[in-house]
């Protein structure tokens, strides 16, 4: 499973200070606001694989911020619900905050294929400079809300060993993406642009322990937008599960994001819980921490989320 928005979430947000000309270094780095995962946008698979008989009990594949590679069985239904709270400092102490809010709902089209359809709302704030020049452009405090993106993504699962307890996929997909950014006036919407979206995820489980590993690509499809961005990324994610119902797990993400005036990457970790009380219902908790950032901003993260298999 992956929280797209949620760079992610997923996928990101991201805030760029660009004012009414090309930005420079400094004024980028005080006017960005990057979730580290989500904040990626995240699609979510059956999270239970084959049984083995090795394990006392089946082990979810689900993780909070990696991919999960397994599809939904043909003619499954899921709905997954994830709420963040991202807070803390620019690079100019500028205290800030985003709340972002996303669904997704996924369907199983064939086998080790499946399809999903993603999309969030998002609330920011900026308190500024509050008069303090020598802290960047922006004077006061600055709030917006809006949509963070749209997006269409199939998983293909083209290798998968029920003896190894190996599985490989690759993901794309298009995502309209309409992100709000931070200017010397305030928040505004320069215009939303598309991106090519793809991941190359595993996953491999030995006894009660679970890894998944992803790479994953965005590029901006054909558009002179201010707002656009590439990014890369690189998440691993390892779980342990302790009992039939309970998992923790540990991950680390790098995001690299290249918007117009100033690259930004950032190195995140993030520790949670999963919880299956039912067969076909799962219940998310995490906090993710901003451990190194360049260009970017130090962000501390809270989590919850749930996803429900019809």
């Amino acid at each position: 499973m992956l929280l797209r928005c949620w760079r992610w979430l997923l996928l990101p947000l991201l805030l760029l200070s660009s004012g009414e000309t090309s930005a420079s270094p400094h004024s980028a780095a005080c006017g960005s606001l990057l979730l580290d995962e989500p904040l990626r946008d995240h699609d979510s698979g059956s999270g239970r694989p084959d049984a083995q008989a090795a394990t006392p009990w089946p082990v979810v594949t689900d993780k909070l911020t990696a991919e999960d590679p397994d599809p939904l069985e043909p003619g499954q239904v899921e709905l997954e619900l994830f709420y963040f709270d991202s807070s803390g400092a620019s690079a100019f102490n500028h205290q800030a905050r985003a709340q972002v809010a996303s669904a997704s709902l996924s369907v199983g089209l064939v086998p080790d294929l499946d399809l999903s359809l993603l999309t969030g709302i998002s609330s920011l704030f900026d308190a500024g400079s509050q008069g303090r020049a020598e802290l960047g452009p922006l004077q006061g405090p600055a709030r917006g809300s809006g949509l963070t993106e749209l997006e269409g993504e199939l998983r293909w699962r083209f290798y998968h060993d029920p003896d190894k307890d190996l599985s490989l996929a690759y993901v794309a997909g298009i995502t309209q993406r309409a992100d709000l950014q931070l200017g010397s006036r305030g928040f505004t919407s320069p215009g939303s642009f598309v991106s090519f979206d793809q991941s190359l995820v595993g996953r491999k489980n030995w006894g009660l322990w679970t890894l998944d590993a992803e790479a994953y690509a965005s590029f901006p499809v054909a558009t002179t937008t201010p707002g656009r961005y590439t990014q890369f990324g690189l998440n691993l994610a390892v779980g342990y599960q302790v009992a039939p119902w309970l998992q923790p797990v540990a991950e680390l993400g790098v995001l690299k994001l290249d918007p117009i005036g100033v690259s930004q990457e950032s190195l995140s970790g993030t520790l949670g819980l999963i919880l299956t009380p039912l067969d076909n219902l799962s219940l998310y908790f995490g906090y993710q921490e901003t451990l190194a950032n360049r260009n970017s901003d130090q962000f501390h993260t809270w989590l919850l989320g749930t996803s429900f298999q019809l």
